[in-house]
Order: structure tokens, then sequence, then C-alpha cells
């Protein structure tokens, strides 16, 4: 396997814009591919039982007719911009009507400063828990907005709501200077129609007091919204992020210099999960179709059970990327992955473990590429490479041999295996950390390859 040698880079940043991105040259395209439909498996949870509340329980209702002071349905307050923290203290939860259906509200709730132990969340008595929708209209930058600069926010949870049509991102959160993201948490949301991105973090020049950041058990879909980069996640100088059980799909097929859309993309974050998602991307970009992308950071990086699609017969850059540049000391694990689709598979700039994965990679007419190119000194095996046309060269690290999924067409796929596949039972055992599949089957003794375990 082809190695490389990582591209020094500029140390992380201080400022507070977003940082730069690669630089892609945009090439006309014809019409997009046919969208690829949702896989059957490992979509959002179905949404749960609220637990006890411990602290006081504040209401929001945009139809409410009492005394506008969020103690209750009936008072409950009539807009985000009523929403009065301040009053609400630590460890409250405030509840957002949904009605019966659903109900759609405008603008953003803004968290400020200090907030701690705050949980976000639609309603749970019957008239108040249909779908709670914010809707940006197009124009507005935010839904959630974390001001966590200066004093740190500390152990919010946002669960069970719908972002969609926000200029800049659904959920946002900026710990810089002496604040901090400290403990936050997105669960059980849907981000739709996004622009820049449908969930954004950033620490920037205080990774140190930035941390424990999860996004699980959510929905992203871009729909071809916006003019620019758009990404499910981003997050940015920061610790301990984890994205797990989420499922990512993007179709932005805007070309443009500096443009790359990315399911899930780190910069400068120590210790990052990439869990149990599926990830989708379909349009006919060239440049600019990473899907799980961490560039630079520390401590592990792990790449564990995640199923990538990729419909992009242009795609010109690796799904998987691991870019690791001056002042960059992360080593990565990509284990029990099935990926499926066009273009580049794998780019390691970093001494990584890659061992259970199954890469099935169609080439296109001009493919001469590698499976996977990572750097000297990683330890790869148990790996099954497979391309229907016979145009990826040879790659050490596993056998070369059709894993026999179950249905491998882009408009019912299905990433499982057949009873006959030849992924089943030649697994390596890499231990209790990493045994449990896509589907939160335990792997048991001896191991399938890929996301799925068969038994």
């Amino acid at each position: 396997v082809a190695t490389n040698t990582p591209t020094a880079t500029s140390v992380p940043p201080t400022a507070t814009s977003v940082p730069p991105t690669a630089t892609n040259t945009p090439t006309a395209t014809s019409v997009p591919p046919t969208a690829t439909s949702v896989p059957p498996t490992a979509t959002p949870t179905v949404t749960p039982a609220n637990t006890p509340i411990s602290g006081t329980v504040w209401y929001v209702d945009n139809t409410a007719t009492g005394s506008n002071l969020g103690t209750s349905w009936n008072n409950a307050w009539k807009s985000f911009a009523d929403v009065n923290f301040s009053a609400m203290g630590s460890g409250a939860t405030l509840y957002i009507s949904g009605g019966t259906t659903s109900k759609t509200y405008t603008g953003t709730i803004n968290v400020p400063a200090g907030t701690t132990g705050t949980t976000i969340t639609k309603g749970v008595d019957a008239g108040h828990n249909g779908e709670v929708i914010f809707d940006g209209k197009g124009s507005t930058q935010y839904g959630i907005n974390i001001n966590a600069v200066g004093t740190p926010v500390k152990n919010l949870i946002i669960s069970n709501l719908t972002f969609r049509n926000y200029a800049w991102s659904g959920v946002y959160g900026s710990g810089m200077n002496s604040g901090g993201l400290q403990g936050i948490t997105v669960d059980n949301c849907k981000f739709l129609d996004f622009n820049r991105a449908g969930a954004f973090f950033q620490g920037n020049n205080n990774i140190n007091n930035n941390y424990n950041i999860v996004v699980k058990n959510s929905y992203f879909d871009d729909n071809n919204a916006g003019t620019g980069q758009s990404d499910g996640i981003y997050v940015q100088v920061l610790k301990d992020f984890t994205a797990d059980n989420n499922y990512i799909i993007l179709d932005n097929n805007y070309t443009e210099v500096n443009l790359h859309s990315d399911n899930i993309q780190s910069f400068w974050v120590d210790n990052v999960t990439y869990s149990n998602n599926v990830l989708v991307q379909v349009s006919n970009k060239t440049l600019g179709t990473q899907m799980l992308f961490t560039e630079n950071g520390h401590g592990v990086h792990v790449f564990l059970n995640n199923i990538l699609i990729k419909n992009m017969p242009y795609a010109s850059d690796s799904a998987l990327r691991l870019k690791s540049g001056s002042g960059s000391t992360f080593t990565a694990k990509v284990i029990g992955n099935t990926y499926y689709g066009m273009g580049p598979i794998l780019n390691s700039d970093t001494v990584s473990v890659i061992k259970n994965n199954i890469f099935y990679g169609i080439s296109q007419p001009s493919t001469s590429i590698p499976f996977y190119r990572t750097l000297s000194g990683s330890d790869v095996s148990h790996n099954i490479f497979y391309d229907p046309n016979n145009k990826f060269p040879s790659s050490s690290g596993g056998v070369e041999v059709n894993p026999m999924f179950v249905s491998t067409n882009f408009n019912s796929i299905d990433l499982r295996l057949q009873s006959n596949s030849p992924a089943i039972n030649t697994g390596v055992n890499l231990g209790s950390q990493y045994i449990m599949d896509i589907e939160g089957k335990l792997r048991g003794e001896v191991w399938d390859i890929g996301a799925y375990e068969l038994k």
C-alpha cells in the first residue's frame, strides 16, 4: 500500500472565524445522480421519555394566553425572546410546546454564559408533545445559540427538537476566551435545510476549557439548501468530541473555490470518536467530498462501526480523511466500518490501526487510486477490499473478495451481510471496547468484518 508524508499546516488557530479549508477547483457537472434512499438501520431512535427533572420546570408556548412568565403552560413564555435564563436558575428544564401534532417557532434561544445543568426539550404533556420546529426562514443565523464566551456553559442538554432553514446552523456554541463549552449534549434532534452546518461548536483559543461535546441519535439533511460549505456536524479547537448513531445525508451540489461539505468534520480537536453513524453523500461534485474528516489534533481519533455510502461518480477526495500536519500528533483507529461507493476511500497522514473494515469501491473510468493510503508503521489487517470493475490497485492488509451485501442498489441499499458472505467469522477480536456492532449486537468470540454482525 502506498504511504504518504503529512503535509505541514499551520498551528492551531486563535481567530474566531471559520478555519480555512482546502482549495477546490470548481468544475462543471451534469444532473446530480439519483438520490440514495435511507438505509434501513441506524436511523435516529424514537423519542425517549424524559427522565424525572430535579430542578425547576419552565415553559414556552407561542399560543399561550397567560402572564408570559414561563411558569406553566397557561403562563408560558410566548416567544424565544421572552425566555429568561436568570429566572430559571441552574438545573432547570425548559419545555417547548409542540401542540397536539406540531408547532413552529421562529427566532433564536440564546443560552447565556454561566448557564448550568439546563435541559431544552419538547413538551411531554398531552396537547404539548407534538413536534417542535425551529424555523430560521433562511435568514436567522441560529436556532439555539450557546454563548459560553467569558464564563462556561456546563451540562446543557438539547433534545427532541427539529431545526430547519437556519442561515448558519441549527445549534451553535462558542466557548472562547475564559469561557468554555463543557458537557454539551445534542440528542435525538433533526437538522434540515441547513447552510453552514446542522450543529457547529468552537472553542478556538481555549481548547482546554472546551470539552465533552456529544451529538447523538440525530438526523441531518442539508437538502442542497445552501450555496456554500454545508457540514452535518462541525467542531473545532476543543477536546473529547463524540458523534454517535447519527444519520447524515448531504446532497449539496454547489461547487466553489474553498468549498467542501463533510458529513462530520473536526479541526484541532483532541480525542475524537465517530461511531455507529450512517453517512450518505449524493452529488456530482469533484472536490470537497470527505465524509468523516478529522484534521489535526492530539490523542486518539476513533472511527468505529460507521456506514458510508457515496453516490458521487466524480468524487476525488477520500471519504475517510485523517489529516495531520505540523504540531498534530493524534493516532487513529479505523475499526469495523463499511464503505460502499465511488472515489477514494481512506487517506491517513497518521499512524493508524485499520482492521475489520469492508471497503467496496466502485471504480470509475479514470480510477487509478488505492483503496487506502496511510502512513508507514500503521497496523492494517483483516479487511475486505472489492471493486466489481477490477480497477483499484491491489491492497495489502486484507483480502480482495465480494463481501456479499444484501443489496447494492443505491435506491434500495442494504449493507448487511448475506448468509454466505466471506466477511462472516473472519474478523479479528479487538476486545470489549469494540464488542458491539452498529445495531448493538454483541460480536461474540468470533467477529464478522464490517459494521454489521450477522449473528
